[in-house]
């Protein structure tokens, strides 16, 4: 059962909408404008939004109404904490959009400072020496003349992708036996360095130089 739907604030005669209300006149033909995804947005609030907090007049939901719901979902639904945080995400993109559009009593967000679930999906996985060299058969194959030097590469250093595909000539320091990478090429914008094994070395002496990137495209000469 919903709120009281009159703006004190307001002439009486203005009456508050409710979050379903605004939702189908306001939010949905907005982000079928404006979003590629936004079905995901639309299934959000269909499914997990509307059903607890859509009768509520949009400008009296506060953060305890938020946060019951919220927690109330998690319990009966045992969501995934991608999918529960697209719950606080979605309903503060509404808000925001209530905002923009100078909606009668909403004059902020009180989603403000409600923090989603902390995400552990992180998983590490190596390749078997079976897997490397089903991969390293396929690699020979490519038509990529590159291709057979990247993989490798990828391999012997444990670079992530970026920092193999901009990596130059100069970084490689032959007689230290190291690769420096540059700041503006760290994820992390550090610059680190890794050690040149022998394999490392060997594979290098068998990429053509060609430019100063160690893996150009042949058309521009610049990094994939």
């Amino acid at each position: 059962e919903g709120k009281d739907v009159v703006l004190s604030s307001v002439e009486p005669s203005i009456k508050a909408f409710t979050l379903s209300q605004f939702y189908h006149e306001h939010y949905l033909p907005y982000i079928q404008s404006h979003i590629k995804s936004w079905r995901c947005n639309d299934s959000t609030f269909r499914i997990h939004i509307l059903p607890s907090l859509g009768d509520y007049p949009m400008h009296s939901i506060t953060k305890s109404d938020i946060l019951k719901s919220h927690h109330a979902l998690l319990r009966s639904k045992r969501l995934k904490p991608s999918s529960s945080n697209k719950f606080l995400t979605f309903l503060t993109h509404a808000f925001n959009i209530a905002m923009d559009l100078e909606s009668k009593g909403i004059t902020s967000n009180p989603l403000q400072h409600i923090k989603g679930v902390t995400l552990h999906n992180e998983k590490e996985r190596y390749l078997s020496p079976f897997e490397t060299q089903a991969l390293m058969d396929a690699v020979r194959t490519s038509h990529n003349p590159h291709l057979k030097h990247i993989i490798p590469f990828l391999i012997l250093t444990g670079a992530r992708k970026n920092e193999c595909l901009k990596a130059k000539w100069k970084e490689f320091d032959r007689i230290n036996h190291v690769w420096t990478i540059p700041i503006h090429h760290s994820k992390n914008k550090k610059k680190r360095t890794i050690p040149l094994s022998p394999e490392l070395i060997t594979l290098l002496e068998h990429i053509p130089r060609t430019s100063v990137y160690l893996f150009p495209s042949p058309i521009t000469q610049k990094p994939y």
